[in-house]
C-alpha cells in the first residue's frame, strides 16, 4: 500500500511539473524511474520499519517513521542524480536521474499521500468501532476531580461507546452546576434519573464513599 502511495506521488509530481498535463510526460523513461524510486523507497521503508505499526492504531511515532524513511529516499535519490549528471552529463532520458523539482514535489506529495491514508484508515476504524456498538446511557457517581476525569476517559475512548447523562452526588453545594455539559444531581435524585433516561450504568468515581 505504502508503494502505491508512492507510485501515485510520483506521477502527481510529474503531473504537476508538466504544468497540470501529461503530454509531455515520456511513458518509457519514467516507468524506468519509477522502478528505481520504488527501489530506493523499499529498503527505506524496511530501515526505518514502517511497515512495523498496526495502521488503524498509527501515532506520532509512526508518522515520524514515514517522514524519515522519504527523507533519506529523497537524499540518496538527489545524491545519485548529482553523481549521473556528472558522469553522464545533463542526460534527463536516463531512470537514475531526477530532477530537484520533482524530488522536492514527490517529498511533499509521498508525505501527505503516506500519512494521510493511514489517518483514514485510521478515522474509518474508529467510526466502525463507534458505530457498531449500542450506546448506553451512564451516570457518574461523584462530582470531583475523579468523576470529570473519569468522564473524559469514557469519551475519548471509542470502544467504551457511552453517553454521560449526568452527575450524582451527596454534596448540595455542587447540586445544579453544570460541567463539560453535564449537569450535577442530588443523589436522592437518583431513581427519577434512571427512569426519565433509562440509564444503563453507573459508574462510581469517589474515593470518599
Amino acid at each position: 500500500m505504502d508503494l502505491l502511495a508512492c507510485y501515485f506521488a510520483f506521477m502527481g509530481a510529474e503531473f504537476l511539473k508538466n504544468n497540470l498535463s501529461f503530454h509531455g510526460i515520456d511513458l518509457h523513461t519514467i516507468s524506468g524511474r519509477i522502478l528505481f524510486l520504488l527501489g530506493i523507497l523499499s529498503i527505506n521503508f524496511i530501515v526505518f520499519r514502517t511497515y512495523d505499526g498496526i495502521i488503524r492504531y498509527t501515532g506520532f511515532q509512526d508518522a515520524l517513521k514515514v517522514v524519515y524513511a522519504v527523507l533519506a529516499s529523497t537524499a540518496m535519490l538527489f545524491i545519485i542524480s548529482l553523481f549521473a549528471t556528472f558522469f553522464l552529463g545533463n542526460e534527463t532520458d536516463i531512470s537514475v536521474y531526477f530532477s530537484a523539482v520533482i524530488l522536492i514535489i514527490n517529498l511533499l506529495v509521498s508525505t501527505l499521500f503516506l500519512i494521510g491514508y493511514r489517518l483514514l484508515v485510521k478515522l474509518f476504524f474508529s467510526y466502525l468501532q463507534y458505530h457498531k456498538l449500542e450506546q448506553k446511557n451512564v451516570i457518574i457517581y461523584g462530582a470531583g476531580d475523579a468523576a470529570f476525569a473519569t468522564k473524559r476517559v469514557l469519551e475519548h475512548d471509542y470502544s467504551s461507546n457511552v453517553n454521560v447523562k449526568a452527575f450524582i452526588d451527596d454534596d448540595i453545594r455542587k447540586v445544579g452546576k453544570v460541567v463539560d455539559g453535564v449537569r450535577i444531581y442530588h443523589s436522592k435524585d437518583f431513581a427519577q434519573i434512571c427512569e426519565a433516561d433509562k440509564v444503563d450504568e453507573l459508574i462510581i468515581a469517589d474515593f470518599t464513599i
